[in-house]
């Protein structure tokens, strides 16, 4: 890389802070958007290796995304009962947690159909949906994003829990980017920042997220998002727009899991360092 003659030309501690301007507001490299490849690659990868309804509780989120896709936002505790072709779908998966599919081979294709044509009638049993726990916004999204898949309700089971995962996977794409910003914002080093983005490509269990149904996928973005706006804040954005963007993005934290009622003490904490 050259240096301009503008930067030739003026004093050292002009040039140092040039640079530093441009590592805190400048571009994303082209080595991010391989740390982004490479982590759809991954989660891609872990959709195939793992069977549907392997995830813990996937397939009650499953069961919990396919009733607000047919209008049912709101059940009290212990009144969502199972819909009938999801049990029927989890028990002709075998659970390679607990070694139950060895020496047992897969489902026909031909066998795999549909949760509405396995059954649409509540399944009648003392265990019921423990996801009624949980706020509607992940569901909500994920039953509208259901309706851009061309004949969702008609697929396949597997292919139905796939697109579900996809969305998972789609949620997640951002986060490495917004972890190179918040770390190059901090550090001022993109090559830092770089290794910051890539810590989450080395923890089984994001992998897992990104390639599972369920609600931890948009709590994960939606809490980075947040992590971001507050680093702005601590390094002294005390801006009003910030302000409300970060009430925004709590309050879709709010809205997708419980999680994020211990999150006012960190959005405190940010405002007291930008105060100083």
């Amino acid at each position: 890389m050259t240096v301009s003659e503008t930067e030739a030309n003026a004093p050292p501690e002009d040039v140092n802070g040039a640079k530093a301007a441009g590592l805190l507001t400048g571009r994303w490299p082209r080595r991010l958007w391989l740390v982004v490849a490479l982590q759809a690659l991954l989660m891609l990868c872990t959709t195939v290796l793992y069977p549907a309804f392997q995830n813990p509780d996937e397939y009650a989120h499953v069961d919990y995304v396919i009733a607000h896709r047919d209008g049912q936002w709101f059940d009290g505790p212990g009144q969502r009962q199972f819909q009938s072709g999801v049990v029927k779908a989890d028990l002709l998966v075998p659970n390679i947690q607990w070694r139950l599919h060895v020496a047992q081979p897969p489902v026909a294709r031909s066998a795999r159909a549909s949760f509405d044509a396995l059954g649409t009638a509540p399944q009648n049993a003392e265990r019921t949906n423990q996801m009624v726990q949980h706020p509607p916004l992940y569901y909500g999204l994920a039953a509208g994003y259901s309706y851009l898949v061309p004949h969702f309700s008609q697929q396949p089971f597997d292919w139905q829990v796939f697109w579900l995962r996809f969305l998972s996977m789609l949620l997640l794409l951002p986060v490495p980017l917004l972890i190179f910003g918040s770390a190059r914002r901090i550090g001022g080093s993109e090559n830092l920042a770089l290794l910051a983005a890539l810590i989450p490509l080395s923890i089984p269990t994001y992998l897992r997220t990104g390639a599972s149904v369920t609600n931890d996928s948009l709590l994960a973005l939606v809490g980075t998002v947040l992590l971001a706006l507050l680093v702005r804040v601590a390094w002294g954005d005390l801006s009003r727009r910030t302000a409300i963007w970060v009430g925004l993005v709590w309050g879709a934290a709010l809205l997708t899991k419980g999680f994020a009622l211990a999150l006012p003490p960190a959005i405190v904490l940010a405002y007291l360092l930008g105060a100083r």
